[in-house]
């Protein structure tokens, strides 16, 4: 589940084959975990100070 693509993938396959419901579900929860994922590199880098700011 780190990898968002799977989900993505998986989504639209749902979306053409007429399953909404899913689809939906699905790209939702890819969603979440890409801000998830790009919230926690955004926190981990300025706890570390990672780029000089103060």
């Amino acid at each position: 589940m780190l990898v968002p693509g799977f989900p993505l993938i998986n989504a639209v396959s749902d979306m053409v084959k007429g399953y909404a419901t899913t689809g939906i579900t699905r790209w939702t929860v890819a969603t979440m975990l890409s801000a998830a994922t790009c919230g926690g590199i955004l926190l981990a880098t300025s706890v570390w100070n990672v780029w000089g700011w103060r």
